[in-house]
């Protein structure tokens, strides 16, 4: 067996209020949601043989046609593509996120004017089962993920005859459904030949799309209040790189009380302040100040509490200057991302960098490769 993975910067919400970033998929027709980086050599062996779904499974998870494969037989292949309307190094022009929004357009399904930000489209060309001859049982399908940010969903495609499993030589069905971790989806669970030639040639039924071999299943479970932070973060990065600053009215003090004192720009301050009584270095004895090394007494001051620069004040032009009392912090201003966001997405501003989203991976002679025609 075989995988790929890709990273995802607008985060993928998956059942209820679940964020992921990574995407791997298997040969064995397999798609798995998880936290754990592409750099992260991370184990999928768990679908070398696709069970079913339970909710004890520890990620969410797609079959999009879960079946034992040999990659040795024939020339299989994996094409992928990746599209990201937040990624930066992406630079394809939309056309994935384009033709998905047509084909969402003309399926008959409750994601039908979602509007995607982020897709993941996967071939599988050319698979083929275990025991069975070059160029026979070739098996030929297609998965689309794809989330607008607070809706997901994935769009399987099987096109008529491009399925040629040998159903009446399979003991148990295909693995086709989904785990979303709140709720699982088995479409077929018994094990009579009627079930096991349907989950072998879903290329032949007339799909919940009203479309032949085509088929559309929502992930998430979130109502139309769902925020989320990845894509907000990802939003208000982009707005502020359209920001032309004025820079001469911007915040001259250093980040840290250490920083401070270790810049030759910057002194202790002087007390007191001229005449002013409210300010003293006894009154204020947790506050540590500095002021530029150029300046007299009446320079502009920066204040640190614990080591950190103090912002209580409702603007950080404010917060740069002296001030002789400290504003309570009812008055501080609201920061440009909400405090529940920043525990686990801080990151989005503190390390913003593109990912580049073509991957190769390559096992003995088998290469799975980037874009096919959707």
């Amino acid at each position: 067996m075989a995988w790929g993975c890709v990273d995802v910067k607008s985060c993928i919400p998956i059942g209820d209020g679940h964020l992921y970033t990574t995407i791997r998929f298997t040969s064995t027709g397999m798609i798995e949601f998880s936290n754990d980086e592409c750099s992260i050599d991370k184990f999928v062996t768990q679908y070398t043989n696709p069970s079913l779904f339970t909710t004890t499974d520890g990620d969410a998870s797609v079959a999009v046609l879960g079946a034992a494969v040999d990659l040795s037989i024939g020339d299989p292949k994996i094409f992928y593509q990746l599209q990201d309307e937040y990624d930066l190094s992406d630079n394809n022009g939309g056309s994935l996120l384009q033709a998905l929004k047509s084909r969402l357009n003309r399926a008959d399904s409750e994601l039908s004017e979602t509007n995607p930000i982020v897709a993941l489209k996967i071939t599988w060309e050319g698979i083929q089962p275990p025991g069975s001859q070059p160029g026979q049982e070739t098996n030929t399908y297609q998965a689309v993920v794809f989330t607008d940010g607070k809706q997901t969903g994935v769009m399987m495609n099987y096109q008529a005859g491009d399925l040629q499993w040998l159903t009446q030589s399979k003991p148990l069905p295909a693995r086709v459904g989904y785990s979303n971790i709140d709720d699982v989806m088995n479409l077929y669970e018994d094990t009579d030949q009627d079930t096991i030639y349907n989950s072998y040639r879903r290329d032949l039924v007339t799909g919940n799309t009203g479309q032949t071999g085509s088929y559309i299943y929502r992930l998430d479970l979130n109502g139309a209040d769902f925020v989320n932070p990845c894509v907000e973060c990802l939003i208000w990065y982009e707005n502020d790189l359209s920001v032309t600053y004025n820079y001469p009215d911007a915040s001259v003090c250093p980040c840290s009380r250490k920083q401070a004192a270790s810049d030759v720009n910057f002194r202790r301050c002087t007390f007191p302040r001229g005449n002013d009584p409210d300010f003293s270095s006894s009154s204020y004895n947790s506050v540590k100040c500095f002021q530029s090394t150029t300046d007299g007494d009446e320079g502009f001051r920066c204040n640190y509490i614990n080591n950190a620069l103090v912002t209580d004040y409702q603007n950080l032009w404010e917060s740069s200057n002296f001030q002789a009392l400290l504003l309570t912090r009812s008055l501080r201003r609201n920061d440009a991302l909400y405090d529940e966001w920043k525990s686990k997405f801080h990151v989005c501003v503190c390390k913003y960098q593109p990912v580049a989203n073509v991957k190769l991976l390559k096992i003995s002679t088998f290469i799975i490769h980037r874009n096919a025609g959707i």
